[in-house]
């Protein structure tokens, strides 16, 4: 788990240390009667105990029970993290050396080791006292007994307790990234860019960006990225990942936010400022799955593509102004009506840019671009419309059906989303801009996340007969980072990335 240091700073820093939160090997698979437990404390989950529901007692055999009137088959993906995470989360508030936490028959393992990980993972990088509790040494995943193993018809139990290691890793490095000061020696623009290369390149993925006079073409990004300074902009990174069987002639895309502070711009957030370096959450998921996509192509089903909008929102003599008309990657202009509403130009440019780079280096009708992402921290309508459960989902022509199944998926890997409509007429309607082809926010307030979901489908390729997902992360991904009873406040909770790594590696959804 993590370890108390002194403070440091730098890309290079910032680069081994996300390396180190995604090696998960501090928390270990073992059995019951193995001598590692010896001194350790021990920690079980009591289940269908109403009389002592949510309560930690000490039982006869001296382990630490923590007591649900749940059975182990009524447990989700969802519910088994929380409850494991809890269950570790108490344990280690009496500062243990070794914790090892027995998980009965019929418990899933994936979600126990994402729970546990979760749990365990402190916001500690920045404290000084060297001599305070860091968190136990050993952590040890119990079995049992050996029909645990039998509740698993695919794989080893062993491997699914590795790939929820691995999963646990991605989604504590996208909480660890979302809190990260946006300052020179850590996440600012160019910083960031410089750890994308890093963490993609300890994979053995290649980094490519737009050509310089594709760049030049940006004019949503060139504006939110004008007052930065002259010194570098903002920055465009993508990589594609293909199934081990080679490329695909269908291609995913996926398109996240990367504002790594956002002050509104002239516009500024005022006293809503604080908190505004989770602005690039969106990006952080669409990394975490493609490094999720990197370490395991075998179950990729398509070429994948992932794609950051990496840029600030700053104010200064350089900013771009309301009232301003700018001109797309696509051809397409806007006016900006709102300073604050710069996440949808980024994405916007990134995903015209993406599109047009996947046509042109395929073969004409080989393959195609048949399902386009984007995930951002977008709109304070989601966030009041759902809060923190579940992350507002947006598909183009509002299919039920196909809500439903992506609805059910997060259901599956405990990453929940909820169908908000985008495709009335009445949304676009308000993105219909009176002297541009666009505006970049609505002419009423009511429906902001809607609006902002039928703004983004003007920069799919034109006619565009594929899939389109997006994913409006601004509740879900909890900015007052205050923690819960499974997770350590300071960091906010992971949202999209578990999602994301279902999403490529399901053909049904």
């Amino acid at each position: 788990m993590t370890t108390r240091r002194t403070v440091q700073k730098g890309t290079d820093w910032m680069l081994g240390r996300a390396l180190e939160i995604l090696d998960a090997t501090t928390i270990e698979l073992t059995d019951k009667s193995s001598h590692v437990l010896n001194g350790a404390m021990i920690g079980a989950i009591v289940f269908g105990q109403k009389e002592t529901s949510g309560k930690m007692v000490v039982d006869l055999e001296g382990r630490f029970c923590l007591h649900t009137d749940k059975r182990v088959r009524d447990l989700t993906f969802e519910t088994t993290a929380d409850l494991y995470g809890e269950l570790a989360r108490t344990m280690r508030s009496f500062q243990p050396t070794t914790i090892g936490i027995i998980i009965g028959n019929g418990v899933n393992i994936v979600p126990t080791a994402v729970g546990v990980s979760l749990a365990l993972f402190e916001p500690e990088d920045f404290k000084t006292d060297l001599t305070a509790y860091a968190g136990p040494k050993d952590v040890y995943i119990v079995i049992a007994d050996d029909s645990s193993i039998a509740s698993y018809e695919m794989g080893s139990f062993a491997w699914w307790f590795k790939r929820g290691l691995q999963i646990g890793g991605l989604c504590n490095l996208q909480r660890w990234l979302g809190a990260l000061p946006c300052q020179d020696d850590y996440l600012n623009a160019n910083n960031y860019n410089e750890l994308v290369q890093g963490l993609v390149k300890s994979f053995d993925g290649e980094v490519l960006y737009p050509s310089i006079e594709e760049y030049d073409r940006m004019g949503l990004m060139n504006a939110v990225s004008a007052a930065i300074g002259d010194e570098w902009m903002g920055f465009v990174p993508a990589f594609i990942v293909h199934p081990l069987s080679g490329a695909t002639s269908e291609i995913d895309v996926f398109v996240g936010k990367g504002l790594t502070y956002d002050t509104g711009g002239v516009q500024d957030k005022g006293e809503h400022m604080p908190g505004m370096m989770l602005d690039m959450m969106g990006s952080a998921a669409v990394l975490c799955a493609g490094l999720d996509a990197l370490q395991n192509p075998k179950g990729l089903k398509k070429t994948t593509v992932f794609v950051l909008g990496i840029t600030e929102n700053r104010d200064g003599s350089m900013a771009y102004l309301p009232n301003s008309v700018l001109t797309a990657f696509n051809g397409k202009t806007v006016e900006v009506t709102h300073t604050d509403a710069e996440g949808r130009l980024v994405l916007a440019d990134a995903m015209a840019w993406i599109c047009k780079r996947m046509k042109s280096m395929v073969d004409e009708g080989a393959s195609r671009v048949t399902r386009v992402v984007t995930i951002a921290t977008l709109t304070g309508s989601a966030a009041n419309a759902l809060s923190t459960p579940y992350t507002a989902m947006f598909v183009k022509g509002d299919d039920q059906e196909v809500l439903t199944n992506l609805r059910r998926l997060g259901e599956t890997c405990g990453d929940l989303v909820w169908p908000m409509p985008m495709s009335h007429p009445h949304y676009g309607a308000q993105m219909a801009g009176d002297r541009s082809d666009l505006r970049n926010t609505g002419k009423i307030k009511e429906g902001g996340a809607s609006q902002a979901a039928a703004f983004l489908a003007n920069f799919l390729p034109e006619g565009y007969e594929g899939e389109y997902l997006h994913l409006d992360i601004a509740g879900s991904t909890d900015i007052g980072m205050k923690g819960n009873k499974a997770t350590a406040s300071g960091l906010p909770q992971d949202a999209g990335v578990r999602f994301l790594i279902e999403l490529m590696r399901n053909n049904e959804a």
